[in-house]
């Protein structure tokens, strides 16, 4: 991505502090509530730091998302017969994955405490070890983190390392949640209208005003990311009849009136994001014999995400 969406003073601060940032290879700690859009900056100062054309790598890693005993190897890989079900030929991790690039550790908070001794001498001394292995790997790799916890009172409670909190914090972002930055809302909202009208070759559809004050009023507490989703859900509805913002803050989209079947256009039941998105790409493959290929491009998707979507 190459720009940040901002008007409101409190992210336009912030978003500039990321340009900034990015000029220096140093460690960066982006704090911020769920959904804010820690990753969305992260990738900025990447792309901001190596340039769009450049084909260095970025690597993220979700802490909380990788079972305990699996975060290890994850980060730092390992070599074959490491342990049991470990891969014949080993596997590199996310910091050799991420050398001359961006690696990006999300939910930092939730990395296990004896793992987080390892993390500081990786960090201090540009190199890994896998697992099994007694050969030293030399990293070159810009690290940026990310919480959504105070990590001064993890630290108090002996959860989280100082020395490391140090080490991850030279420089620091703090991210406002969205009702702090109301001005950026109809913005935000008018992106993903054009996002997602694009990804679902929809028209895409106007905001009233009274679903622009809808959209002004919510307290979105799941921030950026609930926006998203409600904008999304609000295109994929958008055909139906007198659909308003408020059917789409729903998680189960409960709709006011049917959704009758138009020329050229998908009608589909409501249910949760997922359900709806699943049921369009049925219908797309149906449409296109089970042809992937020719369903992802007029979707909008790589074949890799159209996968994904429909295995899960």
């Amino acid at each position: 991505m190459s720009e940040l969406i901002a008007t409101a003073a409190s992210s336009i601060n912030a978003f500039t502090l990321a340009k900034r940032v990015a000029a220096f290879n140093v460690p960066v700690l982006i704090q911020g509530e769920t959904g804010a859009g820690k990753e969305c900056v992260a990738k900025y100062i990447h792309t901001v730091a190596f340039g769009e054309n450049d084909n260095a790598p970025y690597i993220g890693v979700n802490c909380a998302a990788i079972p305990e005993n699996m975060l290890e190897a994850t980060l730092f890989g390992y070599d074959k017969g490491a342990f049991t079900g470990a891969l014949r030929e080993g596997n590199p991790g996310k910091f050799e994955l991420a050398n001359h690039g961006t690696l990006f550790l999300d939910e930092i908070n939730s990395l296990p405490f004896h793992i987080q001794g390892t993390l500081l001498r990786a960090i201090q001394e540009k190199e890994v070890r896998r697992i099994g292995s007694q050969k030293i790997l030399a990293v070159d790799v810009r690290l940026i983190s990310a919480t959504n916890m105070n990590m001064d009172h993890l630290i108090k409670d002996g959860k989280f390392r100082s020395d490391l909190y140090y080490r991850l914090n030279v420089l620091n972002l703090s991210l406002p949640r969205l009702t702090e930055r109301k001005e950026d809302i109809l913005l935000l909202a008018s992106m993903f209208l054009s996002k997602y009208s694009r990804r679902y070759h929809i028209e895409i559809p106007p905001l009233s005003k009274e679903n622009q004050a809808l959209l002004l009023q919510a307290s979105w507490t799941g921030n950026v990311r609930e926006l998203e989703n409600v904008i999304h859900r609000y295109v994929i509805l958008s055909k139906c009849q007198n659909i308003s913002i408020r059917d789409c803050m729903e998680t189960t989209a409960l709709l006011p009136a049917e959704c009758p079947p138009e020329p050229e256009t998908i009608c589909i039941a409501p249910g949760t994001l997922d359900e709806m998105e699943k049921e369009i790409i049925r219908i797309f493959l149906e449409k296109n014999n089970g042809n992937r290929s020719q369903t992802a491009n007029e979707l909008g998707i790589s074949r890799t995400t159209l996968w994904k979507k429909i295995s899960t």
